[in-house]
């Protein structure tokens, strides 16, 4: 139930971050969910008592994300809230993935936010600003994930976010995945990790280079 969830999520970070929670405890629940739903052995009454129950654990550990003990900086603009989105894909449990990429991301310094996949359709792009958006993860479970489903969001995103760096999550895929060996197999691109902390270390390098790029255009002399 929701307690148990909630007591296990706290008894782990007695001894482990909440990043590897994530990854090593929630993730791999949600993964097996995802499969048995996918196999249609999972009741429509216990999809919806999985969410719930994840809610509420994701609800009780926000403020525990999001205020890490040594706060780190993030470049300017990269701190401004809805810098960073992090956009469900089409699974059912891809929005909760999303919400614990947006936590960790917060508790790093950026102004990330979680968003459903609706932002990828007509309404939800128009409502995404370019000049805002730093950086967009397209979060996803693999079970129930398709290398073309995948193409097929970024297109959209690369079509609305150009000059946003862009790192797709297909957390859990195994290293034999064929999905993630498609996406990686099309070369320089778009990113695709597999665990949240990669995530994390992702945005981190890509805010980092833009900050130097910043700094050199600036320091350069005008013609």
């Amino acid at each position: 139930d929701a307690d148990g969830l909630v007591q296990q999520a706290r008894r782990h970070l007695k001894e482990a971050p909440l990043a590897a929670y994530y990854d090593d405890v929630a993730l791999r629940a949600l993964a097996l969910a995802q499969a048995d739903w996918s196999r249609e052995v999972l009741e429509p009454e216990r999809l919806d008592s999985v969410h719930r129950q994840f809610e509420t654990m994701l609800d009780d550990l926000a403020e525990r994300a999001e205020a890490p003990a040594t706060p780190e900086a993030a470049p300017p603009g990269w701190e401004q809230e809805g810098a960073v989105i992090c956009v469900a894909g089409r699974g059912q449990f891809d929005d909760l993935a999303a919400q614990m990429a947006g936590q960790l991301l917060r508790g790093a310094g950026f102004g990330a936010r979680p968003l459903p996949n609706a932002a990828l359709g007509e309404a939800g792009l128009e409502r995404l600003d370019p000049a805002r958006i730093r950086l967009c993860c397209l979060s996803m479970l693999e079970e129930g994930s398709s290398a073309a489903g995948v193409r097929y969001f970024l297109r959209r995103l690369r079509r609305r976010l150009p000059e946003a760096a862009v790192v797709v999550g297909l957390w859990h895929a195994r290293p034999d995945s064929p999905t993630l060996a498609a996406l990686r197999e099309e070369g320089p691109g778009e990113t695709t990790v597999t665990s949240l902390r990669e995530a994390v270390a992702f945005c981190q390098a890509a805010a980092a280079q833009s900050a130097r790029e910043t700094t050199a255009e600036t320091a350069a002399p005008r013609a």
